[in-house]
């Protein structure tokens, strides 16, 4: 049911809650040498509980994975620095990702990452008989940001205000340049600090994070550089509808199946302007 959304006045212990800073730092999850054959396994049963607790909580983690080499990082980096130092005109007139090798590497990686922690979740929620069903629906979108650095005419453009990702699951890999905001759900923000590699954020009919949207997020700068991420949106196309096992008394169904494409284009039209799930 779309419903239009109402403006509400808070009360100022409220407002100070969203808008404080929290030093609270985003679980890391110990994925090395972890695949589909270890399912069943101590390990993957400890990482699939740690997985689905900080989704619980944030939404989102950072995986250590030992297919994310330093190396492969530092040369799609520089890869996606020097991309994006060409002139738009330039950059629309072909298809730069066929011909750079590092990158062709890195989606490769990355998209194994993502099928493992598509399977880490679905197993936590007894839903993995579903992985084959899901992969044929899922599509990928590629992206490679840049965010100028703070005061410089360039950043007004670039800035990413609060906001939440409609898609299903998100990696993002960035450079040494911090910026990336999460909001808890009280209310309060922390930034995320990398270690070494990749942060996910995740839902599953309001048994993840808590809610039936993913957590906000928002990217803060300062210093003098600019920063810049890679980021792998996946989303699901055809018809959503929430597997039977995961509705139940204490977890009653959030929406009734729909068509993702007739969802998007009711969001296009004047009747569906402001309108929210």
């Amino acid at each position: 049911m779309l419903r239009k959304p109402t403006k509400q006045k808070l009360p100022r212990d409220k407002l100070l809650m969203q808008s404080s800073f929290s030093t609270l730092k985003l679980p890391q999850i110990d994925l090395y040498e972890l695949d589909g054959s270890k399912s069943g396994t101590g390990r993957w049963d400890s990482s699939q509980s740690q997985l689905r607790q900080a989704l619980e909580e944030f939404g989102c983690f950072e995986a250590l994975h030992d297919k994310m080499t330093l190396k492969l990082h530092n040369d799609a980096f520089q890869e996606l620095e020097e991309l994006l130092k060409l002139p738009n005109d330039v950059k629309c007139r072909f298809d730069f990702l066929d011909k750079l090798e590092t990158m062709n590497t890195y989606v490769t990686r990355v998209l194994e990452l993502d099928s493992l922690v598509k399977k880490l979740v679905l197993g936590s929620l007894g839903v993995d008989k579903y992985l084959e069903s899901l992969a044929k629906l899922v599509r990928y979108n590629f992206r490679l940001m840049r965010y100028a650095a703070p005061g410089t005419e360039e950043s007004k453009k670039s800035r990413a205000w609060c906001h939440r990702d409609a898609n299903f699951v998100i990696v993002l890999h960035q450079n040494h340049v911090n910026g990336l905001e999460v909001q808890t759900k009280d209310g309060c923000w922390f930034e995320v600090a990398p270690s070494s590699a990749t942060s996910l954020t995740g839902w599953s009919n309001g048994r993840l994070h808590g809610d039936k949207h993913s957590p906000c997020h928002r990217v803060m700068m300062s210093g003098h550089e600019a920063r810049y991420c890679i980021g792998l949106f996946s989303s699901v196309q055809g018809t959503i509808q929430c597997p039977d096992e995961l509705v139940d008394d204490q977890h009653p169904l959030l929406f009734k199946s729909f068509d993702v494409a007739g969802l998007s284009r009711i969001y296009k039209t004047k009747e569906g302007d402001g309108y929210l799930l």
